[in-house]
């Protein structure tokens, strides 16, 4: 009896020590873990201070987006800040009008030949420099040629085509443009209501890899930990991970397709419709937009021919800058961290496109009023 209670108590502190144990190895695992990725952020950080893009504050859409008292544009930008949102610093003035000063406000009216471009991401220079958009180079090569012009960027990052027509409608109108140009993204047919939702406080899912779902406010919150150079290391791997486990096929221009059975299909007609009649006012150019994506064995071009005549359908004149951008690598217009944005050199072309529709027509615009020396 003795002997039993003696062994029990021996086995009591064996398992007390097993656990002990356990729990130090734990400790120096985690420990070890931490220093590791401690160091391993250090590497990376120093790693990013040597390709010059230490300054990269990589936050969420929230950051310079707040919600609308538009139901329709659900969204806008945060009017009178200065905040560094990806690798650039964007300025808003108190107009929530993307610029160069935050001091800069633009007159309901102007003597000058005015200018509103139009778009989402593309239109607002994601990730580039306010000096880097296609709005700032068009203005700067009109200013050259001698034209007293003036181009003000209302890009709004995500913008689809309702919101584009709807931001027409009810905000550069009141600016009195003489020619609004609208920058057409091959994605600007998609409806997705999720981004809306997510501005009313509503429960919305976005999709993550393996078919995760998570909410899309709180999925917007999280993206702060990009800043977190580790963090975007690994997670750039398991979303290529992710990608070889897809059974389907990976067709990069299926998204972008036109789909005439989609739900939002009407919604999308509508707001050419609606651009039409703003047309009949004040000209509109749709300058549409190609993916830097594969351009020798484009996908997208008979998608770019559907818009067009939808456009035309609606009084509209379109500028297809496929034709412009066909005879570059996606290396030397696109911008590096996706094929979707544009370099600085692909916003030069932009810019030059739009400049020489413009040109072209100049007597039919009504800019050669505003050149230097003519009456």
């Amino acid at each position: 009896m003795i002997k039993q209670t003696e062994c029990t108590k021996k086995s009591h502190v064996n398992r007390k020590q097993k656990v002990k144990n356990l729990a130090i190895n734990l400790g120096i695992l985690i420990f070890s873990l931490l220093i590791f990725l401690l160091f391993m952020e250090v590497i990376l950080r120093v790693s990013e201070h040597l390709s010059k893009n230490s300054n990269c504050v990589y936050g969420n859409f929230l950051l310079i987006h707040q919600a609308s008292g538009n139901p329709l544009l659900s969204y806008e930008l945060i009017p009178n800040i200065t905040s560094k949102y990806q690798c650039v610093t964007n300025i808003i003035n108190p107009q929530g009008i993307r610029t160069n000063n935050l001091d800069e406000v633009y007159n309901y009216t102007s003597n000058k030949f005015r200018i509103i471009t139009i778009g989402d991401s593309l239109t607002y220079g994601y990730n580039q420099e306010f000096n880097d958009t296609y709005s700032y180079i068009l203005e700067q090569l009109l200013k050259a040629d001698g034209y007293d012009a003036e181009v003000i960027n209302m890009g709004v990052s995500g913008y689809n085509i309702e919101q584009e027509a709807e931001k027409i409608s009810d905000v550069a109108m009141r600016f009195n443009p003489d020619l609004i140009l609208l920058g057409y993204a091959h994605n600007d047919h998609i409806i997705d209501d999720r981004i809306r939702l997510m501005f009313l406080n509503r429960k919305v899912k976005c999709p993550l890899p393996f078919g995760i779902e998570i909410d899309c406010f709180l999925f917007e919150r999280l993206k702060l930990l990009n800043n977190i150079r580790t963090f975007v290391f690994f997670k750039a791997r398991l979303i290529n991970l992710a990608s070889k486990f897809q059974k389907q096929e990976q067709d990069i221009y299926k998204y972008y397709k036109i789909d005439e059975k989609r739900e939002d299909y009407p919604r999308y007609l509508n707001s050419f419709r609606l651009l039409g009649k703003v047309n009949k006012e004040i000209p509109i150019v749709i300058g549409i937009f190609p993916l830097a994506y594969n351009l020798s064995n484009y996908g997208l071009k008979e998608d770019t021919q559907k818009i067009h005549y939808i456009a035309l359908e609606n009084g509209i004149s379109t500028i297809a800058f496929y034709e412009y951008f066909k005879n570059y690598t996606e290396g030397e217009i696109a911008d590096v961290n996706d094929f979707l944005h544009y370099s600085h050199q692909g916003y030069q072309i932009t810019a030059k496109g739009f400049y020489d529709y413009i040109i072209r027509n100049r007597h039919n615009l009504g800019i050669d009023k505003h050149k230097s020396g003519l009456k």
